[in-house]
């Protein structure tokens, strides 16, 4: 089994960035540390989070427990991708799907998100978009 940062892989992530292609990346929370040590490798690689990886988001603002997720905002080649099972997720406990999709856009940034859409999608409340002063 490989791991993101594989020594192994270092020529696929050469040439990812050679030929400026993103990849887009499938991992549990757990596995963000070997995201982390890519794309400090590889800043020329655009890497899309797929699922965001699925963070741990039910104690609400500040969102301590996805606190690995958010440290990754200091990489800008970094992207994330959501699904309607982040909403669900981000909507129990001490969570709504509103505060956390705030604090994303607060961290990551509009250009830096992107919706996934999952079929069979269940209906999905999204809050209504605040509008930027």
């Amino acid at each position: 089994m490989f791991s993101l940062d594989d020594p192994r892989l270092e020529g696929f992530w050469s040439r990812a960035a050679k030929l400026g292609i993103p990849v887009d990346v499938q991992v549990r929370y757990h596995g963000l540390d070997a995201v982390e040590r890519v794309l400090r490798r590889h800043p020329d690689v655009p890497i899309i989070l797929d699922h965001m990886s699925s963070p741990p988001v039910s104690d609400g603002p500040p969102y301590r427990g996805a606190a690995d997720l958010f440290d990754l905002a200091a990489y800008e080649q970094l992207y994330l991708k959501f699904a309607n099972h982040n909403l669900d997720a981000a909507d129990e406990g001490s969570s709504t799907a509103e505060t956390f999709l705030e604090h994303l856009l607060e961290r990551f940034g509009e250009s830096r998100m992107m919706w996934a859409r999952i079929s069979p999608t269940p209906s999905v409340r999204l809050p209504p978009p605040k509008r930027r002063t």
